[in-house]
């Protein structure tokens, strides 16, 4: 049995392979008997929402790739429930999407700071015993989630301070090259 839950964090083993995932630190916004659902909380586009939103101007926030499902969408994890309604708790104050015309409305009266939101195309998911299956190979170490860390915007650093964290052995771990073939 694994400790996962929403408002966890997985962090991807240095040896992760897949190269959606790898280095990776994900965000658990739901799990459940029938699956799970999170966003990768340092894969940044080269992109930002205005760029995406091309009638929101005031959308200079930064975007990123939350995972390979749906792809088409826009999501966001925020701290402002008292303002968007209709947002899904995960933990610690914060929350995931809500009302889009509360959203809209708070962007462009510039009410939104980049430190109180992040957002997000797609999102990973997982269908029932998929993540418990990538956790037995090993695939993830799970830890709670730091939301001072993982909301930042310097997603370089997400992983190897989460790694950090953990103790020296995955300290050491986080310095290990990202190709150790051109070492």
């Amino acid at each position: 049995m694994h400790d996962i839950a929403q408002n966890k964090i997985l962090i991807a083993q240095p040896f992760l392979q897949d190269p959606f995932f790898r280095r990776s630190v994900i965000l658990m916004a739901e799990h459940h008997d029938e699956g799970s659902i999170g966003f990768v909380m340092n894969r940044p586009l080269k992109m930002k929402v205005k760029d995406l939103l091309s009638n929101l101007k005031e959308a200079d926030y930064p975007l990123y790739h939350g995972g390979p499902v749906a792809q088409d969408q826009l999501f966001f994890v925020h701290k402002l429930s008292d303002k968007i309604r209709e947002s899904v708790y995960i933990g610690s104050n914060y929350y995931w999407n809500g009302n889009y015309g509360d959203l809209i409305g708070l962007i462009c009266s510039n009410k939104i700071k980049k430190s109180d939101v992040k957002f997000f195309i797609g999102y990973s998911g997982w269908g029932e015993g998929q993540l418990e299956g990538e956790l037995n190979t090993h695939s993830w170490m799970i830890a709670d989630a730091d939301y001072k860390n993982i909301m930042k915007d310097g997603s370089n650093e997400i992983w190897g301070n989460e790694l950090k964290k953990m103790g020296s052995k995955y300290a050491n771990l986080s310095k290990f090259p990202d190709d150790p073939w051109l070492n």
